[in-house]
């Protein structure tokens, strides 16, 4: 409430915020932090993407958030299903494309990564420096309308 007033929104357009790195997984002292917020409305959206968001006395710059493709994290592929309706009988590893869970996984050298997509070395799958996740996300946006819009498109024209 006191970042929708110091804000300039009105009173509950804040439905959500999720930091986008758990504070388990910060370095020591680190300040700086990454924040998805959930907004009850578009033109709320919009605003604080034209004015940012106050919190806790600081000025916060805010973007319109650019949804990465979706993909199975059991199987590991993007062909539009997710891990509950994976027909797959066992997990692939994200880090090194065997058969076992990823958070069972002894890789933990970059260098000794395997893509089950691409099936090179270096990375693992939905890495961003992968070429088939890269392919994926391409043709993600192409069939987003509202890909690279600064707003989320509204009925005001300024937003389209």
């Amino acid at each position: 409430q006191q970042v929708e007033g110091d804000s300039g929104l009105e009173a509950g357009v804040i439905v959500g915020v999720q930091w986008l790195k758990a504070l388990v997984c910060r370095r020591a002292g680190q300040q700086p932090a990454h924040a998805k917020v959930e907004f009850a409305t578009t033109e709320a959206a919009n605003h604080a993407i034209d004015n940012g968001l106050y919190w806790q006395g600081k000025h916060i710059c805010v973007h319109k958030l650019e949804e990465e493709v979706r993909w199975c994290v059991k199987c590991q592929k993007f062909d539009g299903h997710l891990a509950f309706a994976c027909k797959l009988a066992a997990d692939v590893c994200r880090h090194c494309a065997e058969a076992h869970r990823t958070l069972d996984c002894p890789v933990t050298d970059l260098g000794l990564m395997r893509c089950s997509n691409c099936k090179v070395g270096g990375h693992g799958t939905a890495s961003q420096t992968c070429p088939f996740f890269q392919s994926e996300q391409q043709k993600k946006n192409e069939r987003d309308p509202t890909y690279g819009c600064h707003y989320t498109p509204t009925t005001d024209p300024r937003t389209w």
